[in-house]
């Protein structure tokens, strides 16, 4: 992962769904960059970025891969 070589002992991959892992994460300092890479559908990444965002910075960057709308409710919610 290009992430990890480049900022080596900075990254903390988590594994699962969030709404398990990010309560059993015990993290020394808020995350700066988070990246979400799992599920892609929408509803699936704004889950995982309202999980996330208690950990998050206040100025965190959230790096998200390869979403896709999988309703129209989602286009309605990703283009407002």
């Amino acid at each position: 992962n290009y992430v990890m070589r480049r900022f080596p002992g900075r990254v903390t991959p988590h594994k699962g769904r969030s709404a398990q892992t990010v309560p059993a994460a015990s993290l020394s300092a808020r995350c700066d960059l988070v990246i979400i890479d799992g599920r892609h559908e929408f509803e699936a990444v704004v889950e995982d970025m309202l999980n996330f965002r208690r950990l998050a910075s206040p100025d965190a960057l959230f790096l998200v891969t390869a979403a896709r709308h999988s309703s129209p409710r989602s286009q309605t919610l990703s283009t407002a």
